[in-house]
């Protein structure tokens, strides 16, 4: 995920996200298709937000009460949640100017 995305979830939503929260949707967005889907396990949550399992699954439960995120079926077998995310939008990568050295 580009730099810009992660600027406009921030601007988004991230002031009125708990730190948690915050910290689990980038992860999911990290982990989307481009239909929106993402299936990480809460194990895995875990281990790309250093929060514990208790924090990662209230913080799925505040994303979905706020509406930014959906479960949409079962990834597998063993009960991982395939997520539905909304009102994340794919951010076009800004184009630099010709006269900037970079």
């Amino acid at each position: 995920m580009s730099l810009d995305t992660y600027r406009a979830i921030a601007q988004e939503v991230g002031r009125s996200l708990s730190d948690s929260e915050f910290r689990v949707l980038l992860s999911l967005v990290s982990h989307a298709n481009a239909e929106g889907k993402a299936w990480p396990s809460v194990g895995r949550l875990v281990s790309e937000t250093g929060r514990c399992d208790r924090a990662v699954r209230k913080a799925l439960a505040g994303l979905r009460q706020r509406g930014l995120i959906e479960p949409a079926g079962y990834a597998s077998r063993r009960g991982v949640v395939r997520y539905r995310l909304f009102k994340v939008r794919p951010v076009t990568p800004r184009v630099a100017d010709d006269d900037c050295p970079f």
